[in-house]
């Protein structure tokens, strides 16, 4: 296994970081700016697959989780999670992604870091909205606008090409509003990643 950290200096384009992205989330690389641990966390082991493929498809994603319905969890508090995915995407996706929202009445949003060059991809927006909640208090939240603040996570990780190229793409969120539904959002996901290799 290769350096990670000079795996990510080594990369020159959008295209050769969600290559990198890829591995991580597969588990053939042991580092992802801006986390913490070598893997991702247990409870997105049933988000593996869809998300390498939403890394090999254009969609670099920073964030996720699936829904999880309202139950009790650690120190006798019931939790409760809405599915969504966050992340950097190729403009393409992310019109495809605004559509599938759109037909599949998951909630999209998409905006542009201030280093970008082109215009915003246009979404409806949704606002901030909480998507995770313990004993009925909102504790996690989607759709504020968090482009910015992901950028910076890469800055330290790598080089000025790759930045500049990651600057570019738009910062969507994608969120399914059903709390704990856990199928609709991956299966959005496939949908549009099945189009962009038609």
């Amino acid at each position: 296994m290769d350096d990670p950290q000079a795996a990510w200096r080594r990369a020159a384009s959008f295209e050769d970081l969600c290559a990198l992205g890829e591995r991580f989330v597969r588990g053939t690389l042991e580092s992802f700016p801006g986390w913490g641990a070598p893997d991702l966390d247990v409870e997105s082991d049933s988000l593996i697959a869809v998300l390498g493929a939403c890394m090999a498809g254009g969609f670099l994603t920073t964030a996720s989780q699936p829904g999880r319905p309202f139950a009790p969890g650690h120190a006798g508090r019931a939790f409760a999670q809405r599915a969504f995915v966050c992340g950097f995407v190729s403009p393409r996706v992310a019109s495809r992604l605004a559509e599938e929202a759109a037909t599949r009445h998951l909630w999209f949003a998409a905006s542009h870091a201030e280093a970008a060059a082109h215009a915003a991809t246009a979404g409806p927006g949704f606002g901030v909205q909480p998507v995770g909640l313990a004993d009925g208090t909102p504790y996690l939240f989607a759709g504020h606008p968090a482009a910015d603040e992901e950028l910076a996570l890469f800055e330290d990780h790598l080089a000025p090409r790759a930045l500049s190229a990651l600057a570019l793409q738009p910062f969507v969120w994608l969120v399914d509003p059903v709390w704990g539904r856990r199928d609709a959002l991956p299966e959005g996901l496939a949908a549009v990643l099945r189009g962009a290799r038609a």
